[in-house]
């Protein structure tokens, strides 16, 4: 049964989860917001490899419950690359790299609704490809999803 005391004792440390929780919800969010447009982008874009790669990355990690992918980086994908990984960090880097395939997938979709017409219209405004991306279809993409 929880008791008032109780609580009143542990408002420390509910205020230092809190903290926690808030950073890595907006550390995890804005980089898998970055690298999700990213891998969106070349998912999209059909080049051989880069958008193979993409497809493999976004359907398995999408595949995988949420839980056994915070194990995995935690115990398996952080060990190899840093001798002690720290929780916070592990959590970090799990959540962005799962959030950004959800995200990829999104901006796929939105990428896909482009009509000819408005790709054929980008084009004739003499935009560059860098140009088209990010000032025509993304826009339009995230409007449209």
């Amino acid at each position: 049964m929880l008791h008032i005391e109780d609580l009143l004792q542990s408002w420390q440390l509910l205020a230092q989860g809190l903290g926690n929780t808030v950073f890595i919800a907006l550390l995890a969010g804005v980089l898998s917001l970055t690298t999700g447009t990213i891998l969106g982008i070349l998912y999209h874009r059909q080049t051989p490899i880069l958008s193979q790669l993409t497809y493999v990355y976004v359907q398995l990690i999408r595949s995988l419950p949420l839980i056994l992918f915070l194990v995995f980086v935690h115990y398996g994908l952080l060990p190899i690359i840093i001798l002690q990984p720290n929780f916070l960090f592990s959590a970090i880097i799990a959540f962005s790299l799962f959030e950004s395939a959800y995200i990829a997938e999104i901006i796929r979709a939105g990428m896909a609704s482009i009509k000819t017409e408005e790709r054929d219209a980008a084009k004739s405004l003499g935009l560059n490809k860098t140009q088209r991306i990010t000032l025509i279809y993304l826009p339009l993409a995230t409007r449209r999803t």
